[in-house]
């Protein structure tokens, strides 16, 4: 099963379409809605995890779903480089912010860790 989340309800005609015409229409959740708040009512356990959202609250999705990903699964979260901002002598707020995530998640001892300097950075987390 997989389950989306899209906080742009406008995309919702045109994204829904697209997975009904999949093979694995019947395989897809797709909610429509504030992350946040869909997150903590997701009773599932995911394998495979894609953080791909507001940077901001990227440690806030981290630690909600952690606890349903089981030993082995594996949890991607984009954009930890920033266009090379993390590098920046002053940062903005958001760099800030995703510079405090990559420094939180290098300490996190539930994961094993390794930030891939593709794109703009992708941090792949494999719980313990």
């Amino acid at each position: 099963i997989l389950h989306t989340i899209d906080i742009n309800a406008e995309q919702q005609e045109r994204v829904q379409g697209y997975f009904d015409e999949s093979a694995f229409a019947d395989k897809i959740n797709y909610h429509i809605g504030d992350a946040a708040v869909i997150l903590p009512t997701l009773d599932e356990t995911f394998d495979l995890v894609f953080i791909d959202a507001d940077k901001k609250r990227n440690l806030y999705y981290f630690e909600t779903i952690i606890n349903q990903v089981p030993s082995g699964g594996l949890i991607l979260i984009d954009n930890v480089l920033w266009k090379g901002k993390v590098l920046d002598s002053k940062p903005d707020n958001q760099t800030k912010q995703i510079i405090d995530l990559n420094a939180r998640l290098a300490q996190d001892k539930r994961v094993e860790k390794v930030i891939l300097p593709i794109r703009d950075g992708l941090f792949a987390l494999r719980k313990k």
